[in-house]
């Protein structure tokens, strides 16, 4: 299974609202933790349609 891993970032990156929107980033082994400026900047429905993208949610400032 192969996934073009430069094209799914991007899709991410335009539904958080850009590389601008983003405060600070990190992960886990499961997970992408970003801390945005914005989070209302975030397109939610697009978002989830992103390949491997399971979910997200927001948590004491971290999305």
């Amino acid at each position: 299974m192969s996934h073009d891993y430069q094209a799914i970032a991007a899709q991410i990156l335009q539904n958080i609202g850009g590389t601008g929107n983003i405060r600070q980033a990190a992960h886990c082994l499961t997970r992408l933790r970003i801390a945005l400026h914005d989070e209302s900047k975030v397109q939610g429905e697009a978002l989830r349609q992103v390949a491997l993208v399971k979910g997200h949610f927001s948590n004491a400032g971290v999305f």
